[in-house]
C-alpha cells in the first residue's frame, strides 16, 4: 500500500479560508436582539423560581422553565395544556407522564415551603388568590408575569378557568 503525503501551500489554505468565510457570509445572520430578550425572559424566570425556592437541580424545575418559556413565546400552547407538555417531554426525551408527574411534585414542594405563599402573593398580587395552584394555573400565572414585566397584552386569566 502507498501512502500519499498532501502538501499544502499558504496559497491552499488562504483558498480554503476565502470558500469557508464566502458560505458562512451568505447564511443568515441571527437576530441579535430576539437572542437578548430570549435571555431577559430566562433570567426573569429563574429570578421567580428563585424567589419561591424551588430546588434548581431537579429535573421537575427544568421542565417547568421550559414550559414557563414556550408557553410565553407561543401563548397558544397555554389552551392545549396537554400539547405543552407533549412539547416538554420531546424536549428532554421524556414521556408526557413523567414530565407531568415531575411539574406536580415541583409545585407541591414549593407549595410545602410555608413562605412560598407569601412570595406568590408579593409576586403575583393580581393573579394568586392563596389556593393550591395547579400546574397549568402556575405556567399561566408566570406568563402572565412576563406579559406585565416585558409590555405584552395580559391574559385574560377566567378564559382558562
Amino acid at each position: 500500500m502507498t501512502n500519499f503525503a498532501v502538501v499544502s501551500t499558504n496559497d491552499d489554505i488562504n483558498d480554503n479560508f476565502n470558500i469557508i468565510a464566502n458560505k458562512l457570509v451568505s447564511f443568515p445572520l441571527v437576530d441579535i436582539e430576539a437572542v437578548n430578550q430570549s435571555l431577559d425572559i430566562s433570567k426573569i424566570i429563574d429570578s421567580i423560581f428563585f424567589k419561591l425556592k424551588f430546588k434548581q437541580e431537579t429535573k421537575g424545575t427544568y421542565y417547568l422553565k421550559c414550559a414557563v418559556f414556550l408557553a410565553y413565546y407561543d401563548q397558544t400552547l397555554l389552551y392545549d395544556h396537554k400539547r405543552l407538555l407533549e412539547i416538554v417531554s420531546l424536549e428532554y426525551l421524556s414521556t408526557t407522564k413523567n414530565v407531568r408527574s415531575l411539574l406536580d411534585n415541583s409545585i407541591y414542594n414549593m407549595l410545602k415551603k410555608s413562605s412560598s405563599r407569601d412570595v406568590l402573593f408579593n409576586l403575583f398580587p393580581n393573579d394568586y388568590d392563596g389556593e393550591n395552584i395547579t400546574v397549568k394555573n402556575f405556567i399561566l400565572i408566570c406568563v402572565n408575569h412576563l406579559n406585565d414585566v416585558t409590555g405584552k397584552q395580559p391574559i385574560n386569566m377566567y378564559q382558562f378557568i
